[in-house]
């Protein structure tokens, strides 16, 4: 199933664990936009439209676009599946993200540091598929367009947050800067007053009562 695969097949990509997507909102993968071999791996051939899954707990998914352009390959720590044809693969795709989903994997995931699925037990889990396909299309499509608004709507929060920190140090630069002007007169106002009692011999120290003031000669 496995073979070592030369670098120097042309044009040869392959998708590692990094590729996949962990939300699975996502509109699928061609070979194309994998990467090149560096070295000689051990791959397997992706020869059709395939649903990709990590072997690791919190899954990651992706929807494996097939095209004879440019060939494709997989990693050996992802799962293949084919999907029915009267199953929408953009749907299961992101329904393998869904809560009532993750629980069952938490029950057949084993491993102590990492936790790992075994494709067997893969198989065996229970998911929710509307008989209509394009009930199914449906159902992704807006959940797509909900997750891209909310990433909208997240990162024009960030770029409003982020101008208020930057407005926020601002002022504070100028409120530093104003302040500077009165404090530095005020120390050298003081230094000048010690200097005159140092050079004309007074006391080492003189208290003022009308202003609580207390000057001590260093």
């Amino acid at each position: 199933e496995f073979r070592k695969l030369n670098a120097d097949e042309i044009d040869a990509r392959i998708a590692t664990v990094k590729d996949l997507i962990a939300d699975g909102y996502n509109e699928g993968k061609k070979a194309s936009d994998f990467n090149l071999f560096s070295k000689e791996q051990s791959a397997k051939r992706l020869n059709k439209d395939l649903l990709l899954v990590s072997k690791t707990q919190k899954i990651k998914t992706l929807f494996f676009k097939y095209s004879d352009k440019i060939q494709g390959y997989c990693s050996g720590n992802i799962m293949i599946f084919e999907i029915k044809s009267n199953v929408n693969p953009l749907y299961i795709n992101c329904e393998l993200h869904a809560d009532y989903i993750q629980k069952q994997i938490s029950r057949i995931a084993s491993g102590i540091t990492i936790r790992y699925v075994n494709i067997k037990d893969f198989l065996d889990i229970n998911i929710l598929v509307p008989d209509d396909q394009k009930l199914q299309s449906i159902i992704f499509q807006q959940r797509l367009n909900s997750y891209k608004e909310l990433v909208i709507k997240k990162n024009d929060l960030e770029n409003i947050i982020e101008k208020q920190k930057r407005d926020f140090i601002n002022d504070l630069r100028d409120k530093k800067h104003n302040l500077s002007q009165p404090i530095g007169s005020l120390q050298q106002g003081l230094n000048a007053l010690k200097k005159f009692f140092r050079n004309n011999g007074m006391l080492d120290m003189v208290y003022d009562e009308s202003s609580n003031i207390t000057l001590a000669q260093k």
